[in-house]
C-alpha cells in the first residue's frame, strides 16, 4: 500500500493535463454521473501516480489505494453497471460474453468489464474521452489537436498474492503524449481541494479557474469574466430550468464554497457579479486575483520544473533497471525486497554509463544547457550523492531534490 507521507506530497501540488481543463464540459456527454465522475477521477489519479515520489505505485491501479487517495467508496466501484460499454461494443451477445467468462474465468482474456470501475477503465482504453487533444513535444513545440486520442494504451487485470490474501490489481500503460503533457503541458492544482470540491460538483469549474488564472498570470493579467451560460455548464446546472434570478442565487452559493479553495492556490482570488455590456442586470461573473510578483513566480516555476525533472529521472531509472534485469512492475507491489533491490542498484557503482546518459537526457529536455557546460560533471555529482547515502530517506531526498540536505 502507498505510504501516506507520499500521498501528502502529491496532494499539495498536483499537475493535471491542460486538456482536462480545456475540455472539462465534454465529460458531460456521459450521462451516468457515476461513470462520468470515475473517468475524471481516474485521469486525476493517473496524474497523481505519475508525479508522486512513490515509484512503485505507478502503472499499477490498486482499487483500495485509488479509493483512499480519491476519497471514494470501495463497494461502489464494483457495483455492476446496468449497460457496460464492453457489452454494448461487443459483436457477441451478452449471454455469449458471460458464458465465455464463466468458462475461462474473470482474470482471463474473456473478462467482461461490467463493474463501474471496469467500465470506466474500458472507456478510457477504447475511446477518446477528450476531443482535439493538444500538447507539446519534447522540444516544446505545440502539437495540434488530435482526434481519436486514447489515454490508456494497455490494460490488464491481475489477481496478485499479497501475504495471505489475493488482491485485484489493474496494470496500465498510458499514452506517451499524456505522460509528456504532465511534464510540459499542465496546470497546477491541489488534490485535496479537487476531492473536496468534487462532492459539490465543483471540480470542473475549479480545474478551469486554476488553468485560466495560471495562464493569465503568466501574461501579467489579473482578471477573467465568465458568461452566465458558460458558468451554468461549468457548475453542472444546465438541466435546471429555473428562472435566471433563482439560478444566480444557487450559483452564488456554489461560488462561496469554491472561491476560498481557489484562493488557497491563487492569492487574492475572488469573484463578483457584474453587468455585461448592454445588460440591465448583473449576470456575468468577474474573477480577480493578485498577480504574483515576478520573483515569486520565478521561484515557483523553478520548484515545478525541478519536480518535473527529478520525477522524469526517477521514472526512467526504474524503467532501465526493470529492462536490464527483466523485472515486471507488478513484482514491486507490496514487496519490500524488490524495492530494496532497486535502491541498492541506485547507490552502487554499476551500469554507470546508462545511468549517466539517462540523467543527461532528462536534463537537456528540462533546462537550457549553456555553452561550455559539462553535463557529465553534473550527472556524476548526482550519482556520487546517491552512493554516499546512508539510508532510504537519504536516497529519497537525492532522488526528489538532487541533494540529501534539501529535504532536511
Amino acid at each position: 500500500m502507498r505510504d501516506t507521507t507520499l500521498v501528502l506530497v502529491g496532494a499539495k501540488n498536483l499537475r493535471i493535463d491542460k486538456n482536462v481543463a480545456y475540455r472539462v464540459t465534454e465529460f458531460n456527454r456521459y450521462k451516468d454521473e457515476g461513470v462520468r465522475n470515475l473517468i475524471k477521477d481516474l485521469i486525476v489519479y493517473f496524474s497523481y501516480s505519475y508525479q508522486t515520489p512513490d515509484l512503485f505505485g505507478y502503472c499499477i491501479l490498486d482499487p483500495r489505494d485509488f479509493c483512499k487517495v480519491m476519497s471514494l467508496d470501495y463497494g461502489n466501484l464494483f457495483r455492476r453497471h446496468p449497460n457496460p460499454r464492453h457489452v454494448e461494443d461487443s459483436p457477441q451477445s451478452k449471454d455469449e460474453l458471460y458464458s465465455l467468462q464463466e468458462e475461462y474465468g474473470r482474470f482471463s482474456e474473456y473478462r467482461v468489464f461490467d463493474s463501474y470501475i471496469d467500465n470506466a477503465l474500458y472507456i478510457l482504453s477504447t475511446e477518446p474521452v477528450i476531443n482535439k487533444y493538444m500538447g507539446m513535444d519534447e522540444k516544446g513545440r505545440k502539437v495540434a489537436g488530435l482526434s481519436n486520442f486514447i489515454i490508456i494504451k494497455e490494460l490488464t487485470v491481475k489477481a496478485v498474492k499479497v501475504k495471505k490474501t489475493t488482491k485485484l490489481l489493474y496494470t496500465y500503460k498510458l499514452d506517451e503524449m499524456f505522460e509528456r503533457n504532465l511534464r510540459r503541458f499542465f496546470l497546477n492544482t491541489s488534490l485535496k481541494d479537487y476531492v473536496a470540491l468534487r462532492s459539490k460538483n465543483l471540480d470542473a469549474i475549479y480545474i478551469t479557474l486554476c488553468n485560466i488564472i495560471q495562464s493569465k498570470s503568466a501574461k501579467g493579467e489579473g482578471s477573467h469574466t465568465i458568461k452566465f451560460s458558460e458558468a451554468l455548464k461549468l457548475l453542472d446546472m444546465t438541466q435546471n430550468n429555473s428562472e435566471p434570478k433563482y439560478l444566480k442565487r444557487n450559483m452564488t452559493k456554489k461560488m462561496r464554497i469554491l472561491m476560498p479553495r481557489v484562493a488557497e492556490k491563487h492569492s487574492g482570488a475572488r469573484y463578483e457579479w457584474i453587468k455585461d455590456k448592454g445588460s440591465r442586470y448583473a449576470y456575468t461573473i468577474l474573477i480577480s486575483w493578485d498577480i504574483p510578483k515576478s520573483s515569486t513566480a520565478k521561484i515557483e516555476r523553478k520548484q515545478v520544473l525541478d519536480s518535473v525533472f527529478y520525477g522524469h529521472v526517477r521514472r526512467n531509472l526504474l524503467d532501465i533497471f526493470n529492462t536490464q534485469y527483466n523485472i515486471d512492475d507488478i513484482e514491486y507491489y507490496d514487496n519490500e525486497k524488490m524495492e530494496n533491490q532497486f535502491l541498492r542498484w541506485l547507490v552502487k557503482d554499476v551500469d554507470m554509463e546508462i545511468k549517466l546518459s539517462t540523467y543527461k537526457a532528462a536534463y537537456v529536455l528540462r533546462f537550457p544547457v549553456p555553452k561550455g557546460m559539462d553535463l557529465g560533471v553534473i550527472a556524476k555529482s548526482f550519482f556520487r550523492s546517491l552512493m554516499e547515502c546512508k539510508s532510504k530517506e537519504d536516497v529519497s531526498a537525492v532522488m526528489n531534490t538532487g541533494s540529501v540536505h534539501r529535504l532536511k
